[in-house]
């Protein structure tokens, strides 16, 4: 490759890693499988494959904050807040997300409340300091943090905004030992609940990002590298390692303002997009213009800060459908351990408890691609040519009948359900996961 301005953009998804090179006005694409124990081994081997020279500019879209959210796998998290205001993750709003539910199901915090401390100090809506800090009680409670292993602390004082000495003391005391989050940097603006449940998220996935980030520049040797942020822009490593909540719509947010840019090349304005990955789904609706907002909530949880308005729902085409002992349908995040690529059944005898699983691809490839398409073998999925169609179709309709009973009557012996039964069940299963996600869209905006 020459050494004229490159660019290429890196998305990291739950299940593929995508490369697209921009070199002269040319475009090239390359794909590989993510590396979900460790996103950034992926995009260096596709960096090193693709041969970019060091002048090459790196735009990179990540699903690294978004994922950790999803599925609750953040770092060792704390939070430290003023007296009389730990609960306020919580308490909450009033507002209730679901009128007519007869057992309302509360998104539980990301911080249970062993894990949220309450320091002696006060400032007032004037922004007049009634009550000094305590340095010595976030002395005390600094000591008990290490001993806890919490690797990042968010911090939110009330009335920071308007005063933020407090907040920068108690940083300046725990930045040696562990990352910190203030609400008075990431949202200096009212209304507590909102900003101390971003500032947490903030805290929550930085860690994460930031050691991400770190073996992605050591890698790119010297390559510039911007990360794409929730708003659609772009902004640098160093930002990102500090501000990670800024990146939770990172690769969603590059792949509908592509959608969008795309489609205004086709002549359609008004649109709605729908990204389905491994992991996520995002949805997006283009009402001739980029929808901005900066009040979004992901998985119960708020988070203000500005971002393109999309709806995210943690069902993806690698996430786990399966029957339970009791032959109850579940749709669940896909689970650690399990190699993509493979049919989930035959992973799954493992898991505790045990559970018939399968991912979604499996389900749609054994009840409506049957005897159409077929893997190549360099893992392609590819229609077969209407000459052996048919003659082939009754064969794929019968081992598609029995490869479940076969698996699942192992570790179950008989079942109560019909193969026929299980496999409409678990075909369905995830589009009424997915319908709600869709009626937000384009309903309820």
């Amino acid at each position: 490759m020459s050494l004229s301005t490159v660019v290429i953009g890196i998305d990291i998804g739950g299940t593929f890693t995508d490369f697209v090179v921009l070199n002269d006005g040319s475009l090239s694409l390359h794909k590989q499988l993510s590396t979900s124990d460790d996103p950034a081994r992926s995009l260096l081997s596709g960096v090193k494959a693709l041969d970019l020279p060091l002048s090459a500019e790196v735009i990179h879209g990540s699903t690294v904050a978004t994922n950790a959210l999803l599925e609750r796998r953040g770092a060792p998290t704390a939070l430290i807040t003023t007296a009389g205001f730990g609960d306020v993750l919580e308490i909450g709003r009033q507002n209730r997300p679901d009128l007519f539910a007869l057992v309302p199901q509360k998104a539980l915090p990301l911080l249970p409340k062993a894990l949220r401390f309450e320091v002696d100090e006060r400032v007032s809506a004037d922004g007049e300091v009634l009550r000094l800090l305590d340095i010595k009680a976030v002395e005390v409670l600094r000591d008990h943090l290490i001993d806890l292993g919490i690797e990042s602390v968010a911090v939110c004082l009330l009335f920071s905004f308007l005063h933020p000495d407090h907040e920068r003391r108690i940083a300046e005391i725990l930045a040696p030992h562990m990352l910190v989050s203030l609400s008075s940097e990431i949202l200096p603006e009212y209304r507590e609940f909102e900003r101390t449940s971003t500032t947490v998220i903030n805290a929550y996935v930085s860690p994460l990002m930031d050691r991400y980030l770190a073996r992605v520049e050591s890698g790119l040797a010297g390559r510039s590298l911007r990360i794409m942020q929730s708003n659609g822009g772009v902004i640098t490593a160093a930002i990102a390692r500090r501000e990670a909540a800024r990146t939770v719509l990172s690769g969603p947010a590059g792949g509908a303002v592509g959608a969008f840019e795309v489609a205004q090349q086709a002549g359609f304005d008004h649109i709605i997009s729908f990204d389905m990955g491994g992991t996520s789904t995002d949805v997006a609706l283009f009402p001739g213009k980029i929808s901005r907002t900066h009040t979004a909530t992901l998985t119960g949880l708020p988070l203000h800060l500005p971002m393109v308005d999309i709806h995210t729902v943690g069902a993806g085409g690698a996430a786990l459908l399966g029957l339970t002992r009791l032959a109850c349908c579940k749709l669940a995040q896909r689970a650690q351990g399990l190699t993509l690529g493979l049919p989930l059944m035959a992973q799954a005898t493992s898991l505790r408890p045990p559970m018939l699983m399968s991912s979604w691809d499996d389900c749609i490839l054994i009840t409506s691609w049957a005897g159409r398409w077929r893997y190549t073998q360099t893992g392609r999925l590819q229609p077969y040519r209407a000459s052996r169609q048919n003659s082939l179709r009754s064969n794929w309709q019968k081992e598609s009948l029995m490869w479940p009973m076969r698996r699942w009557s192992v570790p179950f012996g008989a079942f109560p359900l019909s193969v026929a039964t299980i496999r409409v069940a678990l075909h369905w299963l995830p589009s009424v996961a997915l319908a709600p996600c869709m009626l937000v869209i384009w309903q309820e905006r």
